[in-house]
């Protein structure tokens, strides 16, 4: 399900009590239990308030919760970007010194992440504005691949993302979450969520634990 947008003229005590009936519905799981969820902000973030919101100043790696999608803002349609398959992808099948992808990566900033850079100060945030960027200009310069997968995105659509987001930088409506009930609890009570839709859920969690 795409994430949910939010306004001012959004009735915030509604959502506020889908929010507690979710919240509490979660609380009573097994602690054992794995959540996959959406997380709706009331107000768009960036990148560095997304990450703060989520208890980290960089790439979250707590054992409870996996980080899985940011839904990036604009006007067009639901968009948004997974640094952490791209990378993990790339490092389990490809490795990260492959001529082919060090040559894109000079053309594309963090088109592929985890690719060596040029780059001599770490900046989370800016990366990954990069690599949200370079993919849509990836796609926009190679529009034969979406067509031929007969995908409802255009180069004009995908330009005017682009434009609004060179102009207005990245904001963050929401997040796709994997976790345990104790860690979905924590970051769903936070006051900026405005909905968590739960997508799926399983007894036991082999990935997750909050031991």
């Amino acid at each position: 399900m795409p994430i949910q947008h939010f306004d001012a003229s959004d009735d915030d005590s509604m959502y506020e009590s889908l929010k507690q009936q979710k919240l509490t519905k979660i609380k009573d799981l097994p602690s054992s239990s794995q959540l996959n969820v959406a997380l709706s902000f009331k107000e768009p973030l960036t990148i560095a308030e997304t990450l703060a919101l989520l208890e980290s100043d960089s790439i979250p790696s707590d054992s409870n919760f996996r980080l899985n999608w940011f839904s990036v803002a604009n006007s067009e349609i639901n968009l948004g970007m997974d640094w952490f398959g791209t990378f993990q992808i790339l490092e389990d099948k490809i490795g990260r010194n492959d001529p082919y992808l060090l040559s894109l990566n000079k053309k594309y900033p963090n088109l592929f992440p985890g690719a060596p850079t040029s780059r001599k100060v770490y900046d989370q945030s800016k990366d990954f504005e990069e690599h949200f960027t370079s993919s849509l200009r990836y796609i926009i310069d190679n529009q034969e691949l979406l067509d031929k997968q007969e995908s409802h995105y255009s180069s004009e659509l995908l330009n005017k993302v682009l434009e609004e987001t060179n102009n207005n930088g990245i904001k963050i409506n929401g997040v796709y979450l994997s976790g345990t009930p104790k860690a979905i609890t924590t970051f769903g009570s936070k006051e900026n969520i405005a909905h968590i839709d739960v997508q799926s859920t399983e007894l036991y969690s082999d990935t997750f634990s909050d031991n």
